[in-house]
């Protein structure tokens, strides 16, 4: 199975629940590397995928502000994330 976390984020004053898979991320990743991305369409795709079924149409509404797709999902990404602790060394 792959990774899955569910996650929940405050959106204006709203709680808004998402279950983010490896599937759906890598599916926003293979997006955002095709030659001339549309990236707020492949953020609102990601987003509107991982939300709770029930609050999709909420979500819908508030994507649709200047730049919110790419802060939520930013969001997201960074809780989905394990941190690797990685250092360059030279």
């Amino acid at each position: 199975m792959a990774f899955e976390k569910k996650i929940k984020l405050e959106i204006l004053g709203t709680d808004f629940e998402f279950t983010v898979s490896g599937a759906a991320y890598d599916k926003l990743q293979t997006e955002l590397v095709k030659p001339k991305p549309k990236h707020k369409q492949a953020f609102t795709n990601f987003l509107t995928g991982v939300v709770n079924d029930k609050q999709r149409n909420d979500l819908i509404e508030i994507v649709k502000k200047p730049g919110a797709p790419f802060e939520i999902a930013n969001a997201l990404i960074e809780e989905y994330q394990d941190d690797l602790d990685i250092v360059v060394k030279k």
